[in-house]
């Protein structure tokens, strides 16, 4: 007599748990990098997974399918450029390698809500959405069924070079 060893789930079930299966563990892989990590998707750059560290760089909570735009403006978070002056939303990071299909590698200063900054390099990648799609089954498709844009966005402290920088001037 043969042993079907596998729980018969139903269909439903099955395809979540296939598409959570990697998201998951591309979510504990996040977390486990030191710096911030976050990956958004869409023109409007919405969140879809964020490590723990993002929450700590920002000094608020962004919540997974919440666009870039909304989450500064509820939690009055703005973002300067190494100049000084703010920089508009199309400016930042995220916001132009999910339209432009780019890498971007830029310095920012964020301005969290309590007030204080926090200055950042910041290495927003562009991802192929075909190689996206294989590795994370339906992350890829929203709204429609079309394939948007994504990309993962790395910010790295630079808090100890700018402080050297001004000791040194």
């Amino acid at each position: 007599m043969k042993y079907d060893h596998h729980i018969a789930l139903p269909q439903v079930t099955r395809q979540a748990a296939q598409k959570e299966a990697p998201l998951g563990l591309l979510k504990l892989m996040m977390d486990a990098l030191p710096g911030s990590v976050y990956l958004v998707r869409g023109d409007d750059a919405r969140l879809v997974l964020a490590n723990r560290t993002a929450a700590r760089v920002w000094g608020a909570s962004w919540f997974p399918g919440q666009p870039i735009g909304e989450f500064l403006t509820r939690n009055r978070i703005r973002i300067f450029g190494m100049d000084g002056r703010p920089l508009a939303l199309e400016h930042l990071a995220a916001i132009q390698a999910v339209r432009q299909g780019e890498t971007v590698l830029q310095q920012e200063i964020i301005r969290r809500p309590d007030g204080s900054r926090f200055p950042v390099l910041v290495n927003a990648v562009a991802l192929d959405m075909r190689t996206l799609h294989l590795l994370l089954p339906g992350l890829a498709s929203s709204r429609g069924g079309e394939v948007e844009p994504a990309a993962l966005v790395v910010y790295q402290d630079v808090t100890i070079v700018k402080e050297a920088e001004r000791l040194k001037d």
